[in-house]
């Protein structure tokens, strides 16, 4: 409206974020104590109780995580990433405060192939930074360091985000103190995420064979003709005569022949 004053949005300071740090073996445990810079964190877990991951879990726990929650379901053991990375997004939703608009932080490592993280962050539909260092709340901002080649640069926005942590190693073994918290792990299923297995089977993954590798094998072509295509296709023929370089442009090789004998200047 013209002649109205103008007016300026408040700011408005980030409540208590849900936090969740996304763990798959011991690796991972590092994330508990990046997490709770920032607040209380979930630890989440997709993985059968006979791999040991009660252990870790119960360590994430140790190490100050308010809740660790383990998923599972006989089709998870043999599916891909894409298909974890969905039930870890779901499990997100789930266990996230709905009735309030706190900002949902999900933190994973940035190790390996890294692949389940950014999944992840695709189907929450949520911004994503790798090769974080540190990160803090800082009333309506979240600021992150992250690593951009040889630097340290900072960054800043609003939550919801996913950060990839490169985190250092918790040292072992860890020293649990007495009041540290030994609760019991949640166990969840994918009725209780409502996902059903047909979601998730198209998704098998491949799994390596075991034994003696395949040898190579060698490229046979018809004829020269298919040979020159494939040749030429592959930028080995036909061969580029070198150009001569500025040096040896400009550059004469002397004449070293004895010179005719009508020019010896014999008397």
């Amino acid at each position: 409206m013209s002649g109205s004053e103008p007016t300026t949005q408040p700011r408005i300071e980030l409540g208590r974020p849900n936090l969740f740090a996304l763990i798959e073996d011991e690796r991972d445990l590092p994330l508990i104590p990046f997490a709770l810079t920032l607040g209380e964190v979930t630890a989440l877990s997709v993985a059968p109780p006979s791999e040991g991951q009660p252990a870790v879990l119960q360590r994430a726990l140790a190490l100050g995580a308010l809740r660790a929650v383990r998923i599972w379901d006989p089709v998870l053991g043999d599916v891909d990433y894409l298909a974890i990375a969905h039930v870890l997004a779901c499990a997100v939703r789930h266990l996230s405060d709905a009735r309030s608009s706190s900002p949902i932080i999900v933190l994973s490592t940035d190790r390996g192939r890294a692949a389940v993280g950014p999944a992840v962050a695709e189907r929450l539909q949520v911004p994503h930074l790798g090769a974080v260092h540190h990160a803090e709340l800082s009333r309506d901002l979240l600021l992150v360091d992250r690593q951009v080649g040889g630097d340290l640069r900072r960054y800043r926005g609003s939550p919801p985000v996913l950060l990839a942590c490169a985190v250092r190693e918790v040292p072992t073994p860890l020293a649990i103190d007495a009041q540290a918290n030994t609760g019991n792990i949640e166990v969840l299923d994918l009725p209780a995420l409502q996902v059903t297995s047909p979601e998730l089977q198209y998704r098998r993954r491949f799994r390596p064979v075991a034994g003696e590798a395949p040898k190579r094998r060698a490229h046979l072509v018809s004829d020269v003709a298919r040979l020159s295509e494939r040749l030429e296709r592959d930028g080995l023929w036909p061969l580029r005569r070198r150009e001569p370089t500025p040096a040896s442009a400009g550059s004469t090789t002397p004449d070293l022949r004895p010179p005719p004998s009508g020019d010896r200047g014999d008397a």
